[in-house]
């Protein structure tokens, strides 16, 4: 089955070799819609990513059915196996924005994730995406430390 929906971002505005935002560097997009019925596990995950070194944010959008509002849903953002992880307030239905930070070191890939953390029998996770935008660069000597 497929869902249809309205709405969104131009992709007209998005590179499709990276998804970065034309109009605004440094500024990469993604989303999708998802059933939560079925074991625990990863709903969404990407885009793979390899981010200059420093401190990034990703923003994510998203919004839950009355049903997936019961489930426990983490954001994750970082660098397998790494990752700053937030939980969605539990049985809010609705439009949720999460900002999670994470520093990035040489050669680490980019991912944020969204996690089912316990099996669900029902419900529907509308993914409207991930904004990533670098907050600072990283210095030499954090360079070194990693």
């Amino acid at each position: 089955t497929a869902e249809v929906t309205l709405g969104g971002i131009d992709v007209d505005g998005l590179s499709s070799k990276t998804m970065e935002v034309k109009n605004q560097p440094g500024l990469f997009f993604i989303g999708e819609v998802v059933d939560v019925t079925g074991r625990p596990r990863c709903l969404v995950f990407g885009p793979h990513l390899e981010l200059e070194p420093g401190t990034w944010r990703a923003t994510a959008l998203f919004e839950l059915c009355q049903d997936a509002a019961r489930r426990r849903i983490s954001v994750q953002f970082g660098s397998y196996p790494d990752f700053s992880v937030e939980e969605a307030p539990l049985t809010r239905a609705g439009l949720h924005q999460i900002e999670l930070d994470y520093t990035f070191l040489p050669h680490h890939f980019a991912e944020v994730r969204l996690v089912l953390v316990r099996a669900g029998f029902h419900g529907n996770v509308r993914f409207h995406g991930a904004f990533l935008r670098r907050l600072q660069p990283l210095d030499h000597s954090q360079i070194a430390a990693g």
